[in-house]
């Protein structure tokens, strides 16, 4: 029993090591480059800037029914809100699909969790850019253009937490798609982050589009974390308040993660089988 208990507490210690040493890394990496971290923040800023200074120009008739319907006081938040949103799913979000192509048969073999080292592999330069890229939007639409969030909802972070697994289910289904082809496209992420900006209401209110994208757009998953996500950062709506509508963004999202879980390994078993990750 005590060499069991010993055993387990060394492994959660590797881990653990395992976790901050890729952290540290990537915190280093992130900041190593000082001319180009300096050149991508001043991008950033300007970008959070002219969303912000163009939402401020619009104006039309019929356009605050259309912002009400997100609990949007004006566009400068409906803008600024839907593009935290966005940036926060994607953060939070726990990998990367070309870690499986890459990283599964170097680590398929070992006494570690492949699972936490594909979170740990993360942690790379990459996740600090979408992390200083979240903390520049949230602090102009605070700081410049007054756009006061809640983000201590519980409910904010529950729709938070079921965009980031339907994002996981796409990731796993298309690192499988990655492994069987090796063409290094990723069309079904393609797809989403195409569809995203127009469909799901990300910085154009779905009751502005036309009436047949309208119906499109209440098919799209994403569409439901940009109105539940506004109503309860901008709207301080409760669940309780948003547990009618919650059911069809909780069912996408374990749609999504059952089908790509279950197309992950059904494309491992193929290419293990064709050879092609050269185990």
């Amino acid at each position: 029993m005590i060499e069991s208990r010993t055993s387990f507490e060394t492994k959660l210690e590797v881990y653990f090591r395992l976790v901050s040493s890729s952290f540290s890394a990537g915190m280093k990496e992130f900041f190593s480059v000082r001319t180009q971290a300096a050149m991508t923040i001043i991008t950033r800023v300007m970008e959070v800037a002219m969303w912000g200074i163009f939402a401020s120009l619009i104006w039309s008739p019929s356009l605050q029914s259309s912002l009400d319907y997100y609990r949007a006081p004006d566009m400068v938040s409906f803008i600024l809100s839907g593009l935290i949103l966005t940036n926060l799913v994607d953060l939070v979000q726990p990998f990367r699909p070309v870690f499986f192509v890459r990283g599964y048969k170097h680590y398929n073999n070992r006494s570690f969790s492949i699972w936490l080292i594909a979170i740990a592999k993360s942690l790379d330069q990459a996740f600090f850019w979408r992390a200083a890229d979240f903390v520049i939007y949230v602090a102009f639409a605070s700081l410049v253009f007054n756009v006061r969030l809640d983000m201590t909802s519980p409910a904010f972070w529950c729709v938070i937490a079921l965009g980031a697994t339907f994002t996981l289910g796409i990731n796993l289904f298309a690192a499988g798609w990655l492994m069987v082809t090796k063409s290094g496209q990723d069309p079904v992420n393609w797809f989403f982050s195409v569809t995203a900006r127009l469909l799901t209401g990300e910085l154009i209110p779905i009751k502005s589009l036309p009436s047949f994208l309208v119906h499109i757009a209440m098919i799209h998953p994403k569409t439901y974390v940009q109105i539940l996500g506004r109503r309860t950062i901008l709207g301080h709506e409760s669940l309780a308040q948003i547990l009618p509508e919650l059911g069809l963004l909780v069912l996408a999202a374990l749609s999504s993660f059952f089908l790509g879980y279950v197309a992950f390994r059904v494309c491992l078993r193929r290419a293990k089988m064709e050879g092609t990750m050269k185990w």
